[in-house]
């Protein structure tokens, strides 16, 4: 075997893998039928092409219904039939398309808000001391106006019921590839840049998620 084999068609893709399929629809180049054959298993490429009613008389090189694409990142193509992708890649490439997605969204431009254990901020001098309120009325303020990524450290002290509402909405807002939460036991959990560094390269998040450190735009309100 040569070249990529068949992984899937979009109708039978693995619904855990969407965000790696996301990834090709969005950001896959047009390309020829000429370059999309040096890419693919021959062999793989027939068997579809005669399954799809292709003749030596009648080749899917000559359908000008039929468009073929390549993802310049990972290296995998496909080409598109009656609105169904069919994918050339091995399985792990797949797979790391997906953790690479899921970084990509994870890493927004927008930054990350670290929210290390508001339940213990009640009470606590805020980081501005020009504001008017405590630490943790100073977060809510930063979780309403923050649209990137958050990273939640929660503990056994549980807010009130008025901020654990205002931090759901905004985690709700926010989508499950831009949230990680990390359960903190005990009274002493993370509160520094270099403990966060040290979950992030031990913890894995979102199932596949694994993310290597803490950017430069990186917000940490920590009691």
């Amino acid at each position: 075997m040569s070249g990529r084999p068949f992984y899937s068609t979009c109708v039978n893709w693995p619904p855990r893998l969407m965000t790696a399929k996301e990834w090709l629809d969005e950001r896959a180049d047009e390309i020829d039928y000429a370059r999309f054959c040096t890419l693919v298993d021959a062999d793989n490429l027939t068997r579809i092409e005669t399954g799809l009613g292709y003749t030596d008389d009648r080749p899917m090189s000559g359908d000008p219904h039929i468009s073929y694409h390549l993802d310049e990142h990972s290296g995998i193509p496909y080409f598109v039939w009656s609105a169904i992708e069919h994918v050339f890649a091995a399985p792990e490439e797949i797979e790391a398309l997906e953790r690479h997605a899921l970084d990509q969204e994870f890493l927004s431009d927008e930054g990350i808000l670290v929210i290390d254990r508001i339940g213990r901020m009640a009470g606590k001098a805020p980081d501005n001391p020009d504001f008017e309120g405590d630490l943790q009325d100073e977060t809510l303020e930063k979780i309403i106006g923050h649209s990137g990524t958050f990273i939640l450290i929660e503990d056994d002290v549980v807010p009130p019921a008025y901020v654990t509402a205002t931090l759901e909405r905004a985690l709700s807002h926010a989508g499950a590839t831009r949230v990680a939460r990390i359960n903190a036991s005990g009274p002493h959990g993370p509160a520094s840049e270099q403990d966060l560094k040290h979950l992030a390269r031990e913890r894995s998040f979102n199932g596949s998620l694994q993310w290597p450190g803490i950017p430069q735009k990186c917000d940490v309100p920590s009691p």
